[in-house]
Order: C-alpha cells, then structure tokens, then sequence
C-alpha cells in the first residue's frame, strides 16, 4: 500500500511541476500598467474620449503573454484592473471610465501603480493631459528602477478654460479661472444667486503652455 501511494505522490507531483514552474515565470514575467487621468482637466470637448482610445490601444498591442492592469488617478487612485492577463477585463474597464471632479496628483498615482508589481519589471504607462499643477503639493512615493514609466499625451481642444473654484474672500465672492487651452482666451465669468444674474467680469488671459503650469486668474464680485 505504501509503494503505491508513494507512486501516486510521484505521479500527482509530475504533473504539477509544470503548473507551478508556470506560475512562478508569469509572476516574474515583464506587465503593463495603464493610468488614466480622470481629473477634471481632462473634461474637455472630445478629450477623454481619446485618452479612453489611447489607453485601450496600448493594452491591446501589449506583448502577447504580458499582463495588463488599469488604474484611474483622480478624485482618488483606484485600481479597476489588477495586473492579469484578462485583457478582457482591463479593456471593459477602460471602455467604462469617465471624468470626475478631481485634481491630478501624479507621484501618489505613481506610486500606487508600483506597488501593484511587486517584484516584477514592467511599465507604466500614463495616459493624460500633461497638467504642471499635478506635480504640486508634497505627495510622495518613488517607483523602483525595474518598472520604466512613459506618457502618452493628450492634446487638450484650441479652447477650454474652467471655473475650478470658488471662495468668499471678506465681501467678495472669488472665482478661480484656469486656461486649459494652448491660447489666449477672452471670456466672462457671470455671478448669480438664486438663479439670478447679479453681476459679470470680463477676463482675458494669456496664452500658455500646456507642459508648463496653467495660467489661473481670480475673477472678483
């Protein structure tokens, strides 16, 4: 009885190497990791649009055999796919995603992406509008030198400027302007209460750039 179970072990053992050998090399194996920007940036006329096009390419051309994941970075950074080799998956949750009202917060996102490898080589691969203001505030966090991080940047529309705040500051009520767009822009902010207009300013802000910081004007009322 011991000499066949002892056989059986054996056998059992035979075919399970190959599984667990499997296992370890496609945990070991290189990933891709695609960030999409959901920040409200990204709001623009047509743009998300193309950073949900962008980001659903790259994991179809992904190597064969490499697993993908998807994370959105926003309001929060959330991972909708964890690293599989279900493109299926990741695809469906890039098909689902949508802008919110977030800011962009580029070394958390980072960060949180890189701890989806664990000791793994791959990249990062992120998919957004390029914002300076998202390298502000003291957020930290590193990724390790075996995962590589590249951009793959979203033109923003010739025109998209935003309100993204709004303060009362003593007796005035305080706007917070931002130019998204690569030009000039000559616009008004209008001030109402209670669905009625009480009031307008006139703006006019420079051109900028939209790998350096946004220009922010303050429109008081």
């Amino acid at each position: 009885f011991r000499r066949v179970l002892f056989r059986s072990i054996l056998f059992a053992l035979g075919f399970a190497r190959p599984y667990i050998s499997q296992s370890a090399a496609a945990l070991a194996a290189p990933a891709t990791m695609v960030l999409v920007d959901t920040s409200v940036s990204m709001s623009g006329p047509g743009e998300f649009e193309r950073a949900r096009a962008k980001a659903d390419d790259l994991l179809r051309t992904a190597p064969v055999g490499q697993a993908v994941g998807v994370m959105a970075f926003g309001a929060g950074n959330t991972i909708l796919a964890p690293l599989s080799q279900d493109r299926a998956r990741a695809r469906a949750a890039v098909a689902g995603l949508k802008p919110d009202a977030g800011a962009t917060r580029y070394r958390a996102a980072l960060a949180r992406a890189a701890e989806e490898f664990g000791d793994r080589p791959g990249r990062i691969v992120v998919v957004t509008d390029l914002q300076q203001t998202g390298w502000d505030g003291a957020d930290e966090g590193g990724v390790p030198d075996r995962v590589k991080v590249e951009v793959d940047a979203i033109d923003g529309p010739s025109s998209n400027i935003a309100v993204t705040g709004l303060r009362v500051d003593g007796g005035e009520a305080v706007a917070i302007v931002q130019n998204y767009s690569p030009r000039r822009v000559a616009s008004e902010v209008a001030f109402t209460m209670d669905d009625r207009r009480i009031g307008a300013v006139a703006i006019s802000d420079r051109k900028s750039t939209r790998l350096n910081s946004s220009h922010v004007s303050e429109s008081r009322m």
